[in-house]
């Protein structure tokens, strides 16, 4: 089987490659929130709490949560 000989232009290279860092950050995101146990956290959760009551919840600054939360 012979493979295809694609061009692909420099937007479809730009946006592939855009989607392939973006995954690379989500990942690393969703294990940091498994690691320092947020969702644990917002699992075990009643109701709603804002940032700074989650973050007082896993033991983490309110800062570096919302960063998180950023991805």
């Amino acid at each position: 089987m012979e493979a295809e000989n694609k061009t692909e232009t420099f937007e479809e290279f730009e946006s592939h490659l855009t989607n392939i860092v973006h995954g690379g950050f989500l990942t690393l995101a969703i294990g940091m929130g498994v690691d320092t146990g947020l969702f644990d956290v917002m699992c075990d959760m009643d109701g709603a709490k804002t940032s700074q009551e989650i973050a007082d919840l896993a033991n983490l600054k309110e800062r570096y949560l919302q960063a998180w939360w950023s991805y």
